[in-house]
């Protein structure tokens, strides 16, 4: 029997595996979060840009007067 503690060695190795595929889990999911952040803020832009060509086209053929100017 040994008097000291020894770590166990695939234990470590082991969890050194984990550790780095989740730090790699990690940098996919934050990429993908500002992808996700990138394809929104355009999205919101190209709503807009809608939203207020329906205005103009709307003040065109009279609907800006009715309420109806700007809704998607």
């Amino acid at each position: 029997m040994k008097d000291r503690w020894e770590p166990d060695h695939q234990l470590i190795e082991s969890a050194r595996r984990s550790q780095l595929r989740a730090e790699s889990q990690l940098d996919s999911l934050q990429s993908t979060i500002a992808e996700t952040r990138r394809v929104l803020e355009a999205s919101r832009k190209l709503l807009e840009k809608i939203g207020n060509g329906r205005c103009r086209l709307g003040m065109l053929v009279g609907l800006h007067r009715t309420g109806h100017c700007g809704k998607i």
